[in-house]
């Protein structure tokens, strides 16, 4: 990077202005920050009662992140905050993403929990045995009952004000829903699945819908609307866990053919592999988010805008 440094003349040491110094002292900070800044996936170890954090290239950081947890499923990142679904216990989590307990019990009493989505303030949370959707400020208190008499609501996900919910068994076979997060019906039956279908991880990207079906072991994609675009985007899977986009990364968790093999795989949102077995060697593997890495250049970008508005400020009071 270039930059005009105005400086003063001392003898022969050449000292930078107030300005300028200020510059290089951003600069050096801003690259320390790219240099230690680096990105996480977490993912949910029921096997282990644990959380485990990795390195984005897949190698391990901590197995042992987040322990003392009772069948940990579904994860959720919004911010630095990190949710966590007990089904065991039928409570919800939160930590950080340094690792800090901020509550360990922040929902409490729920059967079965599952899937669970974010909307500004509020969580929703698919109360799988109860048979509905929860909804709950992200400090934890009680809203109410936002849908029920699903017949094993699993999975959701939110986008803008649309749910989708995934529901095990609706009678026919199983469904995704599309509601409200206030509680509307826009399609109970936006997707419709034959006997024996499992779709029970959702993930929702732009204007298209990613399903996890555990039987055949699918990742499948569809339209917002419940259009089929490609049934089977990603195939070959097995024990199906959790499904996360990230930008155009779509990342897989799955089980398996036997116990101790369980992976997180990395592909494209347009079906491509990038690395099947990205994570490996795992007992269990269920829900898994990520933590992008930030950008270098962003960072630089944002602070060279600070270092032009303070020379500007600093050439007008000059002038």
């Amino acid at each position: 990077m270039l930059f005009h440094m105005n400086t003063r003349s001392f003898g022969s040491i050449i000292v930078p202005s107030v300005g300028a110094r200020a510059a290089l002292l951003l600069i050096s900070a801003l690259l320390g920050a790219s240099a230690t800044a680096h990105g996480q996936i977490f993912v949910a170890n029921p096997g282990l009662d644990t959380i485990s954090e990795f390195n984005l290239d897949g190698s391990v950081i901590d197995e042992n992140f987040i322990t003392g947890l009772n069948g940990p499923e579904s994860l959720l990142l919004s911010g630095s905050d990190l949710f966590v679904v007990n089904n065991g216990s039928g409570t919800i989590g939160e930590y950080t993403t340094s690792g800090l307990t901020v509550n360990a019990s922040l929902v409490t009493g729920l059967t079965q929990p599952r899937g669970l989505a974010i909307s500004g303030s509020d969580l929703f949370v698919a109360n799988t045995g109860a048979g509905t959707v929860e909804e709950y400020t992200t400090a934890g208190s009680s809203v109410g009952t936002l849908l029920s008499g699903l017949n094993g609501p699993y999975g959701l996900a939110v986008s803008g004000t649309d749910m989708y919910v995934s529901i095990e068994n609706s009678g026919t076979g199983p469904q995704i829903g599309l509601y409200t997060t206030s509680g509307g019906t826009t399609n109970a039956t936006l997707v419709t699945f034959s006997n024996g279908a499992q779709p029970y991880y959702l993930a929702v990207s732009g204007s298209n819908l990613f399903v996890g079906d555990n039987t055949p072991g699918t990742i499948s994609e569809y339209t917002t609307g419940g259009t089929v675009e490609n049934a089977t985007l990603v195939t070959g899977l097995h024990g199906l866990g959790g499904v996360s986009v990230v930008g155009s990364d779509l990342y897989v968790s799955a089980q398996g053919t036997s116990i101790g093999v369980a992976t997180v795989g990395l592909y494209t949102t347009t079906g491509g592999i990038i690395d099947a077995s990205l994570i490996s060697g795992q007992s269990a593997t269920y829900g898994v988010v990520v933590v992008p890495e930030p950008s270098t250049y962003a960072m630089l970008a944002g602070g060279s805008a600070l270092m032009v508005a303070g020379w500007r400020r600093r050439g007008r009071k000059i002038a």
